[in-house]
């Protein structure tokens, strides 16, 4: 037995065409819900380090312009 008349003994469709399937609203695979999930956390990690980033940047910049002005670090 081949793999074609394998599929079709299972009740698959011919390959190369279209099953039809009933409209409506689909659950979400674990997998896609799990993605999500960790791109939303990953995002917010981000968004912390921007502003861990952001502050420093601000601290590097005052103690360049004290420097620059006689100023003590």
């Amino acid at each position: 037995m081949n793999l074609q008349e394998l599929l079709a003994s299972l009740g698959a469709p011919e390959a190369g065409t279209w099953a039809e399937t009933a409209p409506g609203a689909r659950e979400e695979p674990e997998t896609i819900r799990r993605q999500k999930e960790l791109l939303a956390k990953l995002a917010e990690l981000i968004e912390a380090q921007i502003g861990r980033d952001t502050a420093t940047v601000a601290e590097l910049r005052e103690k360049v312009n004290r420097l620059k002005h006689g100023g003590g670090v």
